[in-house]
């Protein structure tokens, strides 16, 4: 009796994915929020199930493991619903967000007249990453009305506007928050809001399989603006946490 009884008992393996390869999502120390959200679930996880982190490009997110979607068995950080045509949030389980983010537009100075729709964008020279999506942008490259510059990393393309090689790029304020000191020219980076975008929250895409895992990591994560050492994580990455609406532990 003892053997069925262990193996039933045993954690599960759940892959991970983070398609962030940029701070604050990794860190060259090894502790991006990337480490800190798999090993923060893990620890309220244990003895059911187990996180494994793999860094990985979108598209091979995309072309590997979502192709089927009803198939997926893992989770994916940080994602929203809108960045995988899944807006209905009928394709996946979705956790509450993890912290709200915002798309922005950025520029090596003040542009001359702050930009009120896409079209105000016409004839420049966009920076963006490989792989990724650029909702409204893609469509103007291929009409011809803006020129792309395709980037192998979000630093890459804020060192193109800090060099003049592209007018402007795009990336989430978290992110640029991260990064804009190693850009080359952060005191005279510009950045404005894209226009007509709201804020998203960043959440944890999950797959089917285990819908009993979904719920204890929603669980999870609505106790995370709660947890005074996440809370403390979270301040060192300059993330705006969800208020607490229970008490602080």
């Amino acid at each position: 009796m003892v053997l069925p009884i262990a193996a039933q008992s045993a954690e599960i393996d759940v892959d991970a994915f983070n398609t962030y390869s940029v701070p604050p999502f990794v860190a060259s120390a090894g502790r991006g929020l990337d480490v800190e959200v798999v090993d923060y679930l893990n620890r309220k996880l244990q003895g059911s199930y187990r996180l494994k982190l793999s860094v990985l490009p979108r598209e091979r997110l995309l072309k590997r493991h979502l192709n089927s979607p009803h198939r997926f068995a893992g989770l994916s950080l940080f994602m929203a619903p809108q960045f995988v045509d899944d807006v209905a949030q009928q394709q996946f389980l979705w956790s509450p967000p993890l912290f709200d983010d915002q798309n922005m537009l950025i520029f090596r100075g003040a542009p001359r007249s702050k930009v009120q729709r896409l079209e105000d964008l016409k004839g420049l020279r966009f920076g963006g990453v490989l792989g990724y999506r650029y909702v409204g942008f893609d469509d103007m490259v291929a009409a011809g009305s803006l020129v792309k510059e395709n980037a192998g990393s979000a630093q890459a393309s804020l060192r193109q506007v800090c060099l003049g090689r592209v007018d402007f790029t795009q990336m989430s304020r978290v992110m640029f928050d991260a990064l804009a000191a190693e850009s080359g020219c952060a005191d005279r980076l510009v950045m404005q809001a894209v226009p007509q975008s709201a804020p998203f929250g960043r959440r944890i895409m999950m797959g089917r399989a285990y819908p009993e895992l979904a719920a204890k990591i929603n669980e999870a994560v609505e106790q995370m603006p709660c947890d005074r050492e996440w809370r403390r994580v979270a301040a060192g990455h300059r993330i705006n946490l969800p208020a607490c609406r229970g008490v602080l532990r």
